[in-house]
């Protein structure tokens, strides 16, 4: 074994030691189900819940006096706490790790909501009344709630200026509802200015501080465009009546002047929550959609590519991602990966630990399991290269010996080096005449083949994807550290309109997303890295040869360690963005490919780690060490986290001065 191998062995033993101690010491594996029993959603929506009158029994737009206690007795037990509009808004959300926040709002100013008496007490039987009472047993639930008024506000109040006082002292709002309850959307643009511009009036007689930033649109009446330019003089927001969960406002679905709400009704209560009324306790996965759940960090939130991808699964996984050592482990030990837990625990350290910016070179499996691949190791490791590529299931569907590799693959690590196998998906000849019905078809009947007279496997074919992500399974128990798709995508060349699928979209993007998600899935028990190739083109063109493909980085980011960006300087025709011969400006094309790469997945917590050109294709520039060290130059530049040299016949004798 090499000094460094025995240096990263002892490390790990000690790092080993060290865990389990603390462990066991400390508590920190019993802390850790409180943890992992939660996931953080900052992309989940919100419920904005409506109430308009108070009173004995329930109807239509009355809330009786115990439905209200209910309902706020429900969301503390499911973990629900109060936030204003303001912060929501403003993107400040700012409760404790794990809890969801909701939204008070109150129409019409109705003297049911709140009351004060001659001595400024609010009076029994009102909503503020309960929520105060409530609030004196549960402090940590929160006050913040908004009440849009009209003109004639809280009239049975003897200081009506004293309720709105009141109100903004004890962290509530007062927003706009329209001076006389009038649908905004039914009158001319001068009767709108005159029903919004009373409230900043009545502001400044009460001597609030609070500003108009919303309003709740009687009858959920939204002015036509014009007039809603108004509206947006007085108002950055506007609130519906009903009747869905609201968006963040970083959201890119967001519509700031058209956000739902929930009316706090048993219906609506049963409708989105699965509440039944008067139930109180907590209920396991009681919400019927996607809730915003706190990750404990106050602040505005970035909108990140992904989040246009709509996918409510993919933060699980990017949280996943985001955590330490001691995280990952604690989820895997919940999770109940115990069968496998050593070699997962060996795995994430080499994985978070040794190999943050793994480096190194492709070879076949007949280079890795010979002894030119020794030759090949021994010089890597010379160069202070960490990693290896090899080849497991090749581009005709060929599928290497797993138990005669278990061999190659322990002696590789033993070199200290970080092991990925490559794993050819969808291209794949020999499984297609297997299984001629998990192929692409052929509109004209039978299989489908590309140009070169090669057959494909459906992406979205289930046995198609349950014998790759079978293989994947396979692969992970010889000990690799990473596992590498290539061709994870749609074919791009022949006669592809005569494609026939088993069942995709309108966007083929989906399909290698779910599949990748599928994957990702089913090898989360074995701690093994999942990363795939992806054509250098779909940086450049935003996302335009996804289509094509399938291959939408963001949309794919969260469900992958690492993408290789296949940027080949080589692959880009002559006169691409302006350069005559683009092979002969490998800084240039390498820096801007992965650039692009790293800015789709930025959010993702996904390593970018670009396939480098170490051959001559169309070079005429002098190929040598320094052609592949302006790549890598340039890959670090770019913010790339790694990167793996091709050459297809493994012939790296002008790279290792790269290194």
């Amino acid at each position: 074994m090499s000094s460094r191998a025995q240096s990263s062995a002892f490390f790990l033993s000690l790092f080993t030691l060290s865990i389990v101690l603390q462990s066991v010491f400390s508590g920190s594996v019993v802390l850790a189900a409180t943890a992992v029993s939660v996931q953080p959603n900052e992309l989940g929506f919100i419920p904005v819940l409506e109430y308009h009158r108070f009173g004995e029994k329930d109807e239509r737009w009355v809330r009786s006096y115990d439905g209200f206690r209910s309902d706020l007795e429900w969301l503390y037990n499911n973990n629900y706490r109060a936030v204003s509009v303001q912060d929501y808004f403003e993107q400040k959300i700012n409760i404790p790790f794990g809890k969801k926040p909701v939204i008070f709002t109150f129409d019409d100013g109705h003297d049911s909501q709140i009351q004060l008496n001659a001595f400024g007490e609010v009076m029994p039987h009102t909503a503020v009344f309960i929520m105060d009472e409530f609030l004196k047993v549960h402090p940590d639930f929160g006050s913040s709630s908004v009440f849009y008024i009209n003109r004639n506000f809280f009239s049975a109040s003897p200081d009506r200026l004293a309720v709105l006082k009141y109100l903004e002292k004890t962290g509530r709002e007062v927003q706009q509802h329209t001076a006389t309850h009038t649908d905004l959307s039914k009158i001319p643009a001068p009767q709108v200015e005159g029903e919004l511009s009373w409230l900043t009036d009545l502001f400044q007689k009460a001597g609030l501080t609070m500003h108009q930033i919303s309003i709740a649109y009687p009858f959920g009446g939204v002015p036509i465009a014009e007039n809603l330019k108004i509206v947006q003089k007085y108002a950055k927001i506007g609130f519906l009546v009903g009747a869905d969960p609201a968006r963040m406002p970083y959201d890119p679905k967001f519509d700031a002047h058209h956000i739902p709400r929930i009316q706090a009704i048993d219906d609506e209560w049963k409708r989105w929550f699965r509440r039944a009324p008067g139930v109180t306790a907590f209920q396991k996965d009681a919400e019927i959609f996607i809730p915003f759940v706190s990750d404990g960090k106050p602040g505005i939130h970035k909108a990140f590519p992904y989040h246009a991808c709509n996918d409510p699964e993919a933060q699980t996984f990017i949280d996943f991602k985001s955590m330490g050592i001691f995280g990952k482990l604690k989820y895997a030990l919940f999770a109940g990966y115990f069968m496998n837990f050593p070699l997962i625990f060996e795995r994430y350290l080499r994985q978070e630990i040794l190999f943050r910016f793994p480096h190194g070179i492709y070879f076949t499996s007949s280079t890795a399991a010979g002894e030119t691949g020794k030759r090949l190791v021994q010089k890597l490791s010379d160069v202070s290269g960490n990693m290896v590529v090899f080849d497991i299931k090749e581009t005709p569907g060929t599928v290497s010996d797993l138990e005669k590799l278990v061999g190659t693959v322990r002696s590789f690590r033993e070199k200290g080096l970080y092991v990925v196998a490559r794993i050819v998906v969808f291209k794949d000849q020999k499984t297609a005449a297997a299984h001629p019905s998990w192929a692409i078809q052929n509109a004209g009947g039978g299989v489908w083949h590309d140009e070169k007279g090669v057959a494909w496997l459906d992406p979205s074919h289930p046995e198609a994807q349950d014998y790759i992500i079978g293989l994947a399974k396979k692969v992970a128990a010889i000990g690799v550290d990473e596992i590498q798709y290539d061709y994870v995508r749609f074919p791009t060349e022949g006669s592809l309109s005569a494609m026939r699928f088993h069942s995709v979209g309108a966007d083929k993007w989906p399909t290698i997303r779910d599949f990748l998600r599928r994957s990702r899935k089913a090898l989360m028990p074995t701690g093994v890295a999942l990363s795939a190739d992806i054509f250098g083109i779909v940086g450049w063109n935003k996302g335009y040869d996804a289509k094509s493909t399938g291959q939408k980085i963001e949309c794919v980011a969260p469900y992958l360690d690492a993408i290789y960006p296949m940027g080949y300087p080589s692959h880009f025709g002559p006169g691409f963005a302006g350069y005559d011969n683009p092979a002969d400006k490998p800084y240039d094309f390498t820096h801007k490919t992965t650039k692009f790469f790293v800015d789709f997945a930025e959010g993702t917590y996904t390593h970018i780690r670009p396939w480098l050109q170490a051959f001559t294709y169309r070079v005429t520039i002098p190929y040598n060490s320094d052609y592949i060290y302006q790549q890598i130059k340039a890959t670090k530049d770019a913010g790339g986290t790694g990167f793996a040299l091709w050459n297809a016949g493994n012939n790296y004798d002008v790279a290792w001065g790269a290194f």
